[in-house]
């Protein structure tokens, strides 16, 4: 039996040896390498070389010269552009907008509010009116311009107030003497001309507009003289192609509007209203 026991212990010892030599690690790969491949029994290894790591604080140092050098070259071109803007929005613009005023017969407050009647014979008369206009301006090389345009307005009835505090609605007249009232409000189109200045500061363009005078063409007084005086400047951003640029009033301000009769009214009649209106224009580049 012991002969047997040991014979036993003998044949395990001699297996587990046997498995702990197909254990042994696999010869590696020298230092620089790294393993891509084995066959089964490990004794055939594939090493290829590990690349050395890349120094990437010179291509940092390139990137950031070309980044600088880039936003140089683009602050030149941006001063070349505003140096040209002067010259490169010459020629003509149509234009459409809308407008809508406050009309106020005694005028306005320094906050723009309207001023009742110092007349005891006069009613202070305050109506709102609003209107299109489309029209074309050219833009000359020395700063000046002109201007054509076409207003369609829409006045709506007006309120009166007496300096006695009576008030009311405004009416258009009498049909004829004794005639019933005729309801307030009506419906003009004129036509003006005008010239105007204009300069350009950094981005903005200004344009200041001279007296526009104009005639009636249609609603109650055809043949009339339209003339609007104080009108405040028109500020615009100007785009990068300057093919499209729209204006507007930076500020409010009291401008005066004047209806002024033909020769063959006699005697000669003038209307003048105080007035603040809000405008905006679009301008193309025809």
């Amino acid at each position: 039996m012991p002969m047997r026991w040991l014979g036993g212990k003998f044949v395990i010892a001699a297996v587990l040896g046997a498995q702990g030599a197909l254990a042994q690690p696999m010869n590696g790969c020298p230092d620089g390498q790294a393993m891509q491949a084995a066959d089964p029994s490990g004794k055939t290894v594939v090493c290829v070389v590990i690349p050395a790591p890349v120094d990437v604080s010179g291509l940092e140092s390139q990137i950031a010269a070309e980044r600088t050098a880039r936003e140089g070259m683009d602050v030149i071109l941006q001063d070349a552009i505003d140096e040209l803007r002067p010259t490169v929005i010459e020629g003509t613009y149509a234009f459409t907008g809308t407008q809508t005023c406050l009309n106020s017969s005694f005028g306005f407050s320094p906050d723009l509010t309207p001023l009742p009647s110092s007349d005891p014979n006069r009613a202070a008369v305050v109506s709102h009116s609003s209107a299109v206009t489309t029209g074309f301006r050219t833009f000359h090389a020395n700063g000046t311009g002109t201007t054509q345009l076409r207003t369609r307005s829409i006045i709506a009835p007006g309120v009166f107030y007496t300096s006695s505090g009576f008030s009311g609605i405004t009416s258009g007249g009498q049909s004829f003497p004794g005639g019933p009232a005729i309801p307030g409000g009506n419906a003009s189109v004129v036509d003006q001309a005008a010239n105007f200045t204009w300069r350009i500061e950094g981005n903005r363009l200004i344009i200041e507009d001279e007296s526009a005078p104009g005639v009636f063409i249609a609603g109650n007084r055809v043949g009339w003289t339209a003339l609007v005086t104080g009108v405040p400047p028109q500020v615009g951003v100007l785009g990068k192609d300057l093919r499209l640029i729209s204006v507007t009033h930076e500020a409010f301000a009291v401008e005066t509007t004047a209806t002024i009769s033909p020769p063959e009214v006699q005697p000669p009649q003038q209307f003048s209203t105080p007035r603040i209106c809000a405008r905006e224009r679009t301008l193309r580049k025809m």
